[in-house]
């Protein structure tokens, strides 16, 4: 067996940290992945796009949504119109996730989206209404949680 075979922490240490990191989650997210062989209908009793089927959903889990200081808010031109997304970072814990679908690989990827399901914290009630997309899964070998950077789309709403 040689040195270099033996990690420097404790097999243990990621289920003793994440209760600690659990403790600040205060909110309850669906990770889901845009499904490109589903049609996009349109209801026109609501004048809205029927979006049934065309998110899969990946994971669900606890979740900690702040702003990031990555660069505060940035216009992009998307066609003909401009959109500002604002730069948010939410960590998941890596104990007490629930994988939702066994079909798709587990692993959360560029361009997925996070939605917040629920939370106990005022401030983040608003967020209920946005779409997170994932821009950069930031992931470590020892971390106790997934830290994922996203734009949000403060102009469009789920």
């Amino acid at each position: 067996m040689g040195l270099n075979t033996r990690g420097i922490f404790h097999p243990k240490y990621t289920s003793a940290v994440a209760r600690v990191d659990e403790g600040a989650m205060t909110a309850s997210v669906l990770i889901r992945r845009v499904n490109p062989d589903a049609p996009v209908g349109f209801d026109f009793a609501s004048g809205t796009p029927d979006l049934s089927g065309h998110f899969i959903p990946i994971l669900r889990a606890l979740a900690r949504v702040q702003p990031t200081s990555d660069v505060g808010a940035r216009d992009f031109a998307i066609g003909n119109a401009m959109t500002v997304f604002q730069a948010v970072r939410i960590d998941v814990p890596m104990a007490n996730r629930i994988w939702v679908n066994e079909d798709i690989e587990q692993q959360v990827m560029d361009g997925d989206q996070i939605v917040i399901e629920e939370t106990a914290f005022p401030a983040l009630q608003p967020m209920k209404q946005y779409v997170f997309t994932v821009r950069n899964p930031v992931n470590s070998a020892n971390a106790p949680q997934w830290n994922f950077l996203c734009d949000l789309d403060v102009k469009s709403k789920r």
